[in-house]
């Protein structure tokens, strides 16, 4: 299991324990649906690579019109091609999140707010390291800090989370999680809440995870310690043929007359349609000995096998409570253009809402939209087949870091460089990076600069 499987097991695990229904297990997910829909991954494969996201309008429909609520605002560094996942906040936009700052708006039309920033910051290696959030509306202000300590092997170690101090004007922690590896699979998550009156770390819930032979999750148990008596819990996964994930059952171990008895409490089951897609989730709770619907997910497909639409609906006591259906339209990148979320009355679908989303070129974006980013690499010759000087001009001498993307905005190659005061010629042979012909975009990153160019490969 490489690490992306194993963050992602992680966010589906987190999903479970804030009994939100599981979903399959490789989700494309937009936050600022607050997880209201979460769409099949294979639908972005191809194309989100080659775009990113960089506004949200969300419109309420109101008296009989649509009326502009809120904007979300994407910006990024124009220099970076990060290839792994956000893996606390799960705001994962396939494997190539590239997300710096959003900037969230309120009031609609003419009357715009800055309510929200949101900022992350990488190491040299394009891993997120902190991530700060400061919302400022009128009623008040707050400040929340995320920081992310790694391993060598550029797998999640640490996430600790702060709070901002009025009085004292600093971040002061309040809760860690830690994570440990075998064989760079998650074996266990520990967190911890920070005791003032201690000055200390104090364990307050354990997971540990066993894995099958297939290096799927097959259990979790979770262990809280607060009151000092724990409280067991775990999750049992099943798969079926195809390694889709097909059941999972929640259970709480209870004191009985002579021994701790594993009690039932969920469970969420996972059908797909002659395709393999995801066709339903279906979430019951055990209640008085039998098992009780609380939630159904229906997804429909088009022709092509994009996600269409998907229904939810919600049951109390067994009995249908209310009908939420998500429409989905694409753009001609078949990337999603708009989602509109109505609800079911009187056997007739109401608007409620609908999310407009607006993208930019990735490949543009990343060679052109940087302070820096112009071609300011003398490449030599060009179009070139055996080999390329890369010449730059660096004002001091330094460590600096090659990069070579194709025209997908895949990163192919990656080599530490040296850089001096002055001119530098870097030789890049091509037949030892086994490329073919094509376009490709090389970058320079240094201390304080980043040089571009653009290489052609006959």
């Amino acid at each position: 299991m490489n690490w992306r499987q194993t963050i992602l097991s992680i966010c589906i695990l987190v999903f479970s324990l804030e009994s939100k229904p599981l979903m399959a297990q490789e989700t494309f997910s937009f936050p600022e649906l607050n997880n209201s829909i979460r769409l099949p991954s294979q639908v972005f494969k191809t194309t989100i690579s080659n775009y990113r996201l960089t506004s949200i309008q969300t419109d309420y429909f109101n008296s009989g019109s649509w009326q502009l609520e809120k904007a979300y605002m994407y910006r990024y560094s124009g220099t970076r091609n990060h290839n792994n996942i956000d893996f606390v906040h799960l705001m994962d936009y396939g494997e190539n999140p590239n997300f710096d700052a959003l900037e969230v708006y309120g009031g609609g039309n003419d009357n715009w707010m800055l309510a929200e920033t949101c900022y992350k910051t990488y190491d040299e290696q394009g891993n997120p390291v902190q991530y700060e959030q400061i919302s400022n509306y009128p009623a008040f202000t707050a400040k929340q800090l995320y920081t992310y300590t790694l391993n060598d092997e550029s797998t999640l170690k640490e996430s600790v989370y702060h709070w901002w101090s009025d009085d004292e004007l600093v971040y002061i922690p309040a809760s860690k999680t830690s994570y440990s590896y075998t064989q760079s699979s998650l074996t266990k998550m520990e967190t911890y809440t920070w005791r003032e009156s201690n000055a200390d770390w104090q364990l307050n819930r354990e997971t540990a995870f066993n894995y099958n032979d297939g290096g799927l999750i097959e259990m979790a148990t979770f262990s809280n310690f607060i009151p000092i008596n724990p409280d067991v819990s775990r999750e049992m996964y099943r798969y079926n043929k195809n390694g889709q994930l097909e059941e999972v059952l929640y259970q709480k171990l209870q004191e009985e007359a002579t021994s701790p008895v594993w009690h039932n409490l969920d469970m969420t089951i996972y059908t797909y349609n002659e395709d393999d897609l995801l066709a339903e989730i279906l979430l019951q709770g055990f209640f008085l000995d039998s098992w009780r619907i609380k939630e159904r997910i229906i997804y429909s497909y088009n022709g092509t096998g994009l996600l269409s639409s998907e229904i939810h609906e919600r049951y109390a006591a067994g009995q249908l409570l209310n009908t939420f259906q998500y429409s989905i339209s694409y753009n001609e990148h078949i990337l999603p253009d708009m989602v509109v979320v109505s609800t079911l009355e009187d056997n007739d679908w109401q608007d409620i809402c609908r999310h407009r989303y607006s993208y930019e070129n990735y490949e543009d974006a990343y060679f052109l939209d940087d302070e820096y980013a112009v071609y300011n690499i003398d490449i030599q010759p060009n179009p070139a087949n055996q080999h390329a000087d890369l010449i730059v001009i660096n004002d001091t001498s330094e460590e600096a870091e090659l990069l070579v993307h194709d025209a997908k905005g895949q990163l192919i190659y990656k080599k530490s460089i040296a850089l001096y005061n002055g001119p530098t010629t870097i030789r890049l042979y091509l037949g030892a990076m086994t490329i073919s012909n094509g376009e490709y975009f090389i970058s320079i990153l240094a201390s304080r600069k980043t040089y571009t160019g653009k290489l052609l490969v006959i």
